[in-house]
């Protein structure tokens, strides 16, 4: 019995070749993953040293460490991302997440969910001041910023399970040299907001 078999694509671009006759890019990709891995590393240790008054204050939600993960295929595109606190369990979601998007930005953002949201929800108008982009969203998961999933309204109520609270800051990957200090900045301005619940 004859199987049918598809046609592979046996044609490449000139531009294709190029890049598959040749490691550099890769090599390079390699290399600038692991220096974004190198600066999350660090930042893990100023987030622990920033948070430690509020490990106190919520210590289910700090339990975990600082966790660094890492991926190809955000919309066809690297990422490595920075967790911590990272809670998610029953009562909702608490996180600060740290984004480095390939091509797109460097972001973090605070993921409220649940009783999270019920407690630190009031927070969002005062970082919103601070240029915040702030608002909630049945889908966590699109890092696009401005997001056009969100709805603006930081004072609604709703703490449904579906619903995420969302305040988030980026800044373009060509601003690599400003993104530790950026990271920095951002997550001391998170931890003294919280630090008023």
């Amino acid at each position: 019995m004859d199987l049918p078999v598809r046609s592979p694509k046996l044609a490449l671009s000139a531009a294709e070749w190029q890049l598959a006759s040749q490691d550099a890019f890769i090599l390079t990709k390699h290399r600038i993953i692991a220096d974004v891995y190198e600066i999350f590393g660090c930042l893990a240790d100023v987030y622990r040293q920033q948070a430690a008054s509020l490990t106190v204050q919520h210590p289910q939600a700090f339990l975990g460490q600082p966790k660094i993960s890492k991926g190809e295929q955000y919309e066809q595109m690297p990422w490595v991302m920075l967790d911590y606190p990272r809670c998610f369990d029953k009562h909702g979601n608490f996180a600060i997440r740290s984004f480095f998007w390939w091509g797109h930005h460097f972001s973090i953002r605070l993921q409220l969910s649940g009783e999270y949201a019920s407690r630190f929800r009031p927070i969002l108008p005062q970082l919103q001041q601070q240029g915040w982009l702030c608002g909630s969203t049945s889908n966590p998961w699109n890092y696009e910023l401005p997001n056009a999933e969100w709805n603006e309204h930081t004072d609604c109520t709703d703490t449904a399970a579906n619903v995420f609270y969302i305040a988030a800051k980026k800044i373009p990957v060509s601003q690599w040299v400003q993104a530790f200090q950026f990271y920095a900045e951002a997550y001391q301005q998170l931890v003294a907001a919280l630090q008023k619940c």
